[in-house]
């Protein structure tokens, strides 16, 4: 039987060195991918989606980025009536960062890059408790690129739709683009246009003249130059309306009046003056009231005839011997004016 050859010193130490070499890599792999320390003490928690996006187990798992754990595993629920939670997702991460995930904390999946691999995404709990380990993290739902592929979809079939309204002249941009009649109509305006500013450049028209006459710019100069003058008078306080609005005198004025104005609206709150009596004194106004209430009273005995005066209102004879009486008065001032000695008699005695 042959001899066992021995290893030589030279042979162990690159053993060892292999050895080392794949304990580095090996930790290395554990860093690059997620798992962090190589001994660090993990814990599960788990979530509910609807769908997964394909999600897989090994998947990363981050917290506002940063990688903290992996998938451990991913299937179907028990809430088989529950939409929101079809999908159970279980995942491990360092429980060194336990205290950033919390009960507002959200769970979701995304995806690196357009055609990347399916990451499960943690939001960064703040105000809600620690979730212990088994909890559950809340899922939500957040557009991925499948979502956006459809709305892109979507986008495309409306614009399909759109430019097939065109062509066939459909809607206010279709007529527009292809009706023949809306075209002669519109090239029709901007001939229209190109018209009126020949003959506005050419001095015909109001606006014509406006724009080249030079007779109608010195008016419109002199305007605007008296308009100047009326502005510098007032600024310099000349006139009534200067005065009115820079003479101090008059703001003095104003101000007096206002101040007295305002004396008088204090007093009358106050209940001084007949003003501030009828207004704030109760005896005073059930006084109007009352004298208001006997107008309304008399005026109602007179319509309904009651009383000397309603009589002389209302009854035809009153009225007839008033004709009768104002006739005979006047037949008496006539016959006095013609033969005023008739009633003058004048009589003298001696004693």
């Amino acid at each position: 039987m042959p001899a066992r050859k021995a290893l030589t010193w030279t042979e162990l130490r690159v053993g060892a060195f292999v050895l080392f070499a794949v304990v580095l890599v090996a930790v290395f792999v554990f860093y690059v991918t997620g798992e962090g320390a190589l001994f660090a003490s993990k814990m599960e928690l788990k979530t509910y989606l609807p769908y997964v996006s394909g999600l897989e187990s090994g998947a990363p798992v981050r917290l506002a980025g940063v990688g903290i754990g992996t998938v451990k595993r991913v299937r179907l629920s028990e809430f088989r009536d529950d939409p929101s939670r079809h999908a159970e997702i279980t995942f491990s991460v360092n429980r060194s960062y336990q205290n950033d995930i919390r009960t507002d904390t959200r769970a979701y999946t995304t995806t690196e890059g357009l055609l990347g691999e399916s990451v499960l995404e943690l939001t960064r709990g703040v105000s809600g408790t620690p979730i212990p380990v088994g909890g559950v993290v809340t899922g939500e739902v957040r557009p991925g690129i499948k979502e956006i592929v459809q709305n892109v979809g979507t986008i495309t079939d409306d614009i399909r739709v759109v430019t097939a309204d065109i062509r066939n002249a459909k809607g206010t941009l279709g007529k527009l683009i292809e009706d023949p009649a809306l075209y002669n109509r519109a090239r029709q305006s901007v001939e229209e246009f190109q018209s009126l500013t020949q003959r506005a450049a050419a001095g015909e028209g109001t606006l014509g003249k406006l724009m080249v006459s030079e007779e109608l710019y010195d008016q419109l100069k002199g305007t605007a130059d008296k308009v100047d003058e009326v502005a510098r008078d007032l600024r310099a306080g000349q006139g009534t309306l200067g005065k009115l609005i820079y003479d101090p005198a008059v703001y003095d004025k104003a101000s007096s009046m206002v101040d007295r104005a305002d004396r008088i609206v204090a007093r009358v709150e106050a209940g001084e003056g007949t003003l501030g009596k009828l207004i704030t004194e109760d005896k005073l106004h059930e006084d109007v009231k009352q004298t208001f209430a006997n107008v309304r009273e008399i005026t109602r005995k007179i319509n309904a005839g009651e009383g000397t005066l309603g009589r002389a209102a209302n009854d035809p004879r009153a009225y007839e011997n008033f004709n009768e009486l104002t006739a005979e008065m006047r037949a008496l001032i006539s016959d006095f004016r013609k033969d005023p000695k008739r009633y003058l008699r004048i009589k003298l005695s001696l004693f």
